[in-house]
């Protein structure tokens, strides 16, 4: 893992064999947390971080305008999660069997979401109140960066890194098997 300049992370992966049905198997779960984590990160990049950044002084008229794309984009992003998250319940809860307290963790985080965080959005979006939309998403920045500190625990630990590895520089192959460090197999790159 390493942090872009940009704020996106990028993940290498490098396998040390041919991919076996074995693997895909086993590979249900880290790809389930995957989706999640895209979403997340999307969350925060696409709609977080661009109404936080907006100037507090705004027209009338620009603030509708905003407050009609975040209702778009929110409602676009709900749309997703649904569907992922209907895809990978099975999948997450195999992902997070063997970390039971990031789990709870995990359940609390998504009960808080929808117990404060999303009514208050809507309220806000609704009554065209900058200042409270300003205070839900802010609150949901805190929920999705403690998600994202959890997700990507779990993820690093379901493909075997060490988190406390040197996230400057691309990790070798991990497995029984030999790296492939310097043997002309590319690595294949993911970006969140």
């Amino acid at each position: 893992f390493r942090e872009n300049t940009n704020g996106t992370l990028t993940v290498d992966v490098t396998f040390s064999e041919q991919v076996q049905d074995s693997w895909l198997e086993n590979a249900r779960a880290p790809a389930a947390l995957a989706a999640n984590i895209a979403l997340a990160s999307r969350i925060r990049h696409q709609l977080l971080e661009w109404y936080l950044n907006k100037p507090e002084s705004l027209s009338v008229a620009d603030t509708e305008r905003d407050f009609r794309e975040l209702e778009r984009v929110k409602d676009g992003i709900e749309r997703e999660g649904f569907v992922i998250r209907t895809l990978s319940a099975h999948s997450m809860g195999l992902a997070f069997r063997d970390h039971p307290d990031q789990a709870r963790e995990l359940g609390s985080i998504g009960a808080e979401f929808e117990r404060d965080v999303q009514p208050a959005l809507k309220k806000a979006i609704e009554e065209r109140d900058p200042r409270a939309a300003g205070r839900a998403l802010e609150a949901w920045k805190e929920n999705n960066e403690r998600f994202l500190r959890i997700g990507l625990q779990v993820y690093a630990d379901l493909l075997g890194l060490d988190r406390n590895a040197d996230c400057s520089r691309p990790l070798s192959a991990v497995g029984d098997g030999p790296s492939v460090a310097g043997s002309g197999v590319e690595p294949m790159a993911a970006t969140g």
